[in-house]
């Protein structure tokens, strides 16, 4: 189908901020343990922080994109706040990680959610093939930015140097700028910032800004204090009860809403287990796993990445089983789905440790695969369940509280992560591979219960639950 060149433009741009993103994300842990030489608690708590409120802001960022900046100037804004983030990272021995990474937070908040929105402006109508064909092209962009960057970034450390992974990131955002600046002012003539409920004058870009010093104070502050953190996302949680009380009282279907509150729920939970990806079996991965090919050892977060392009190959099977119209489950079917075969995941994590204290990579690749199907399966659900269960009027606050459920469970994450703390006096392989198993007992046993739970849920949610897979 033919789509605005725009279009490209938008989705290349994406493709970079992507990059940058993951290509600091991917070894984060890792560098937070054996280069600024932090606990391992201590680390884990730092990226789930750090990953729960590029989420959980993105509220913000949109409102500001919708209502006061519009969505190109939050875009460049953010874009510029996340290449400075990342070039204050490129100072080992003296930077302040934290400061920088609570600027690329809210970088992050602001690019994210308006560039989804930014495509959504390019065309007339909503309900089309077309319209849906363009978020497929910008979701198939941002899975290839994350396959490039964990492809490469464990090789870009390895060879040249941690400075030269934040090089590599910060100038991808200045190109992600770049992209987008020339296709605003070569291609598109039109602004589409015309919906700005408040009209500021030159007040917006003051107001804008000293936003965005004062989220940068109050996440620099939940990094230094794991308190805080906790304090905000227990706020986060209120907030979001509130809005769901007032929100049941004007939905229409009670039976829909409350369907929708439960998928939110475990959407979250999922997350936590899906992310460990960047937490436990990131450090699993580097520390226990045999990754060699002859002579030649692959780089640990390259296993991200072969988890993205899985994610891929099976969103095109699905999407072509969706058009066929061979297939129709419920959302809590395509839940169980997706916690089945996660517990299948973790099961071959568990078995491939449990026979050998050094598993072969093959392993983690198998384990990976199932992982991928499960994301493939849940994530596209959740974004059409938000839409389909609720009234047209809170589809924007309700996709929010989903941005914000996967935030608190990235948080969950790094609670989980704990249960893999390695002692500093162990180097023993079997001792660390005890602990290993031990975790992963319990990310089966979690994935199980959401597993029978959903099964169950059917079967009290089956009379509106039918919908092509």
């Amino acid at each position: 189908m033919k789509q605005p060149l725009m279009l490209y433009f938008s989705s290349l741009s994406e493709l970079w901020e992507r990059f940058s993103f993951y290509i600091v994300e991917a070894l984060l842990v890792i560098y937070l343990i054996s280069t600024k030489h932090l606990p391992q608690a201590e680390s884990y708590q730092i990226v789930g922080t750090y990953i729960a409120n590029s989420f959980i802001l993105t509220v913000l960022g949109a409102y500001f994109g919708q209502n006061i900046l519009g969505f190109k100037n939050s875009i460049y804004l953010g874009s510029i706040l996340m290449a400075i983030g990342y070039a204050l990272l490129l100072d080992v021995q003296t930077t302040n990680i934290k400061e920088a990474l609570a600027l690329i937070v809210v970088g992050s908040a602001f690019f994210k959610p308006n560039m989804a929105c930014f495509i959504g402006t390019l065309y007339k109508t909503k309900n089309s093939l077309r319209f849906a064909a363009a978020y497929n092209i910008y979701y198939a962009c941002i899975m290839i930015g994350v396959i490039l960057s964990t492809s490469i970034s464990g090789y870009v450390i390895h060879y040249l140097g941690w400075d030269w992974n934040f090089s590599l990131a910060a100038s991808a955002m200045l190109l992600a700028f770049f992209i987008f600046w020339m296709g605003n002012h070569m291609i598109l003539k039109k602004s589409y910032d015309s919906s700005i409920l408040f009209d500021l004058g030159k007040w917006r870009w003051p107001l804008a800004i000293c936003s965005c010093a004062l989220v940068w104070i109050l996440v620099t502050c939940t990094l230094y204090y794991s308190f805080l953190a906790y304090l905000e996302f227990i706020i986060s949680l209120v907030i979001l009860v509130l809005i769901f009380i007032y929100e049941a009282q004007h939905t229409p279907s009670l039976r829909n809403y409350l369907s929708c509150l439960i998928l939110l729920a475990l959407s979250g939970i999922f997350w936590s287990l899906l992310f460990q990806q960047f937490f436990s079996f990131n450090v699993m991965i580097s520390q226990l796993v045999d990754r060699r090919i002859g002579h030649m050892q692959l780089a640990a977060p390259i296993f991200m990445g072969i988890e993205s392009t899985f994610v891929i190959i099976f969103s095109g099977i699905i999407s072509k089983l969706n058009l066929s119209q061979k297939i129709k489950m419920g959302f809590f079917d395509k839940y169980a789905i997706a916690f089945g075969v996660c517990t299948i995941s973790f099961t071959i994590l568990f078995v491939a440790l449990y026979i050998n204290i050094r598993p072969l990579f093959l392993w983690v690749i198998l384990s990976y695969a199932f992982l991928g199907l499960g994301e493939a399966i849940l994530a596209p659900t959740a974004l059409a369940m938000i839409t389909v269960l609720n009234r047209e009027k809170s589809v924007g606050i309700m996709m929010a509280s989903l941005y914000v459920f996967w935030g608190l469970g990235t948080k969950m994450s790094d609670v989980l992560a704990q249960l893999c703390i390695i002692p500093g006096h162990t180097s023993d392989f079997l001792s660390i591979n005890k602990i290993f198993l031990h975790a992963i007992t319990y990310y089966i046993l979690i994935a199980f219960i959401c597993f029978c739970f959903c099964i169950v849920a059917r079967k009290f949610f089956s009379k509106h639950e039918t919908m092509s897979l």
